[in-house]
Formats: C-alpha cells, structure tokens, sequence
C-alpha cells in the first residue's frame, strides 16, 4: 500500500513486474536485487530507488541484508522474493521487518534451507505464491491507465514461425534479455 518500503529480491520478469506494481500502488521505497547487471539497469531506468548487483561468490545473505536495511533507512514492510534461491530467501527473511511479510514468488528446489526460526521469532508472514487467480482485471486496469509500462521489459520480439529459436534464445539466457516474446 502507499507508502511502504519494499525489496524485490530478483530482477527477472515477475521481479521487475512486482517492483513496476509496488511503485504504481505508492510504495515509498522499492530497491531491487540481481545477478544481472542489465536487468538492473533497466531498473534503475525505469525507477528503482536503489538496485544491488549481487556476486554469487562473495554473498552474504546477512550482511547484505543489513547493507539494505541501512541504504533504506528502515526494514523493508514488504519484500517479494522472485530468485527462488535459498540465499536470496534468507536474505529476504533477515532484511524484512518484524511483522512484515515476505511473498515467495521464485520457485526453487523442493526443499529448503532458509531460516525459519527467524520468520517465526519475528512474526514474518511467507506468503506463497504460485498461481496467480483473479488478477487479470486488475493488471489490465494498472496497464491500461498508464500506471505500468511493460513494454520496455520486452527486450527480444521472434515470429511465431520462429518460436523454436525464441525458446533457445530464451534458454541460452543472454545478457540484456528479459521477456521474450513470440508475435503471432
């Protein structure tokens, strides 16, 4: 809700779509995470408060945690976490506020090794997300009046008849992609 601060852990599609969303309903603060410096970039573009590029051999959920929590002043209300990695997770736990909730987007393994005590000593509500249901009316709406611009998360546009290079491209995982889309 406005004026909540929010961290978007993962800067995919669903990531950059929940950071677009959270701005467009008021959020204070959003930061963001990633691997990839370009889909930071196109945060950062598009109006991300803060973005952090996160080097899978020096992370420290933890501390990056706590880097987060001071750089916004505050513990996250709200964190999305769309990795579906376990660090990431943990991250999301130890930066979000007492009481705040964390929504898994990001799909991972089938089992975990994020902290659960903390969630529970903390009172953080995990939310889980797999389907979305009923949404559709709402994103259209946020679409239609302009409150969320998608159109610069399409970064590649095939041909159907070309939709077998557009699912190699899109496994190949370029850098500078993000949704790929296939035109009929």
């Amino acid at each position: 809700t406005a004026g909540q601060n929010v961290l978007v852990c993962g800067a995919g599609a669903m990531g950059m779509m929940a950071f677009l969303c959270a701005k467009a309903f008021g959020a204070n603060k959003v930061f963001i995470t990633d691997l990839n410096k370009s889909r930071l970039a196109l945060a950062d573009k598009l109006g991300v408060d803060k973005s952090y590029v996160i080097d899978p051999k020096t992370f420290n959920d933890y501390e990056m945690a706590q880097t987060i929590i001071k750089d916004m002043g505050c513990n996250p209300d709200i964190t999305i976490e769309a990795t579906g990695n376990d660090m990431s997770t943990s991250m999301a736990i130890y930066a979000t506020k007492n009481g705040g909730k964390v929504g898994i987007v990001g799909l991972g393994g089938l089992k975990s090794t994020v902290p659960l005590v903390h969630t529970a000593m903390r009172e953080i509500d995990l939310i889980g997300v797999c389907r979305f249901r009923d949404d559709y009316p709402l994103a259209i709406s946020l679409i239609a009046s302009g409150k969320v611009n998608l159109k610069p998360l399409v970064t590649h546009k095939f041909p159907v008849t070309e939709a077998i290079d557009a699912l190699k491209f899109m496994k190949k995982n370029v850098e500078g992609s993000l949704k790929i889309m296939v035109q009929y």
